[in-house]
C-alpha cells in the first residue's frame, strides 16, 4: 500500500514540474506592421502604371484611400498570411488640373503606421483654336462656327470643347422640324450669369423656341413668333445644378389636347421641364424648318465652356 502511494506521489510531482516548467513556442511578440512602400508615388494622367508595393505584420491592418480614383488591393490583411503584396490602381485624370490621393496603412494596435501620397498629373490639353467659319462635320455633326468662336477637339475623348464667347458660337445645318433634336454634354462649367441659350429660329418665319440658362439665377423655355407667342416656363437654378446638366432633349409634336397645334417640350437629363402646348402649326404654314444655334447674352467668364459629345436630330418623318 505505501508503495502504490508512493507512485501516486512520483506521477503527481511529475504532472506539476511539467505545468511548471512548460515552454510556449508562440511566445506573444510586440504588434509590428512593415512596408517597402516609399512616401509617394507620381502617375501619368492618361493610362498610368500601377504602383505595387508590400506589407509583413503579425497583427490586422487596413488601407484606407481618400480619393475613388485611386484604390488599394487588398484593403486588409489576411489572417492566413505574414506577407501582402498591395496593387494600386489609378483611374485615368480627365481633367487639366493635377490631382493627389493620399492613402493611410492602420493597425488597431498601432494607429497610423504610414501614409503615401499617390501624385497624378493632369490631361494636356492643345491650345484652343480660333476658327474663321469653317463647315467643321465632328461625330456626324455638321456646325458652322461663328467668327472668332474657340474650341478644341479633346484628345482623350474626340468630343468638342466650346469655349463660351458672347453672341452666337456655332450654327447647325439641320432644319428642325415636327421631330427630337437632342444635345449631349460630356461636360458643362459655367461660373457667370452669361445667359447661354439654345435657340432655333425659322428659316422662312419668325417661327422660333428658345432655352436660356441664366446662371445661378433663372431657366426659362418658351416659343414666339409664327408659333405664337407665350409667356416663358421659368425656373431657378445654382450654378451647381446647371453644372450638372448632361442632355437637352427638344420634342416638336402634334398637340395631344388640341387638332392642328403643336406641343414643344423640353427635357432636361431625362426629366421634363416642361411643355409649350397648343401653339400654332408654323410648318404647316410654310415654315421650312428652325434651325438650331447656340449663343450667349452676356459677356461668359473666362474659361467658361461646354464639352459637346454630340448633336443629333431625328425627324417625325424618319
Amino acid at each position: 500500500m505505501k508503495r502504490i502511494y508512493t507512485y501516486i506521489m512520483i506521477a503527481a510531482g511529475l504532472l506539476s514540474a511539467c505545468q511548471e516548467y512548460h515552454i510556449d513556442s508562440q511566445a506573444d511578440l510586440p504588434p509590428t506592421v512593415r512596408t517597402d512602400a516609399l512616401n509617394e508615388y507620381s502617375v501619368l494622367a492618361a493610362s498610368p502604371s500601377r504602383i505595387v508595393f508590400n506589407i509583413s505584420a503579425n497583427t490586422p491592418w487596413t488601407i484606407e484611400t481618400d480619393s475613388q480614383w485611386c484604390i488599394p488591393t487588398p484593403a486588409m490583411s489576411a489572417s492566413s498570411s505574414l506577407v501582402s503584396e498591395i496593387i494600386i490602381n489609378t483611374e485615368d485624370n480627365q481633367s487639366t488640373e493635377p490631382r493627389t490621393a493620399t492613402l493611410t496603412v492602420s493597425a488597431e494596435e498601432l494607429g497610423v503606421v504610414k501614409t503615401i501620397s499617390i501624385a497624378q498629373a493632369g490631361m494636356t490639353e492643345p491650345e484652343p483654336q480660333v476658327i474663321d467659319d469653317p463647315d467643321t462635320p465632328d461625330n456626324g455633326l455638321d456646325v458652322t462656327f461663328s467668327e472668332g468662336a474657340s474650341y478644341l477637339v479633346v484628345p482623350s475623348t474626340g468630343y468638342t470643347k466650346i469655349y463660351f464667347t458672347k453672341g452666337e458660337i456655332l450654327r447647325t445645318d439641320y432644319t428642325v422640324k415636327k421631330g427630337r433634336f437632342v444635345i449631349e454634354f460630356d461636360e458643362m462649367k459655367m461660373t457667370s450669369i452669361c445667359n447661354l441659350g439654345f435657340v432655333f429660329v425659322g428659316t422662312t418665319t419668325d417661327a422660333n423656341f428658345k432655352f436660356h440658362i441664366e446662371g445661378d439665377y433663372t431657366y426659362w423655355f418658351r416659343c414666339a413668333g409664327a408659333f405664337s407667342w407665350i409667356s416663358p416656363i421659368k425656373k431657378t437654378y445654382t450654378f451647381d445644378e446647371v453644372n450638372a446638366i448632361r442632355r437637352l432633349e427638344f420634342v416638336v409634336s402634334d398637340s395631344i389636347t388640341a387638332e392642328g397645334l403643336l406641343d414643344i417640350s423640353l427635357y432636361i437629363n431625362g426629366e421634363l421641364y416642361g411643355t409649350q402646348s397648343g401653339r400654332t402649326d408654323a410648318f404647316a404654314n410654310g415654315e421650312e424648318g428652325c434651325v438650331f444655334s447656340i449663343e450667349t447674352g452676356a459677356d461668359p467668364a473666362e474659361g467658361d465652356y461646354c464639352t459637346i459629345k454630340s448633336i443629333t436630330y431625328t425627324s417625325e418623318e424618319s
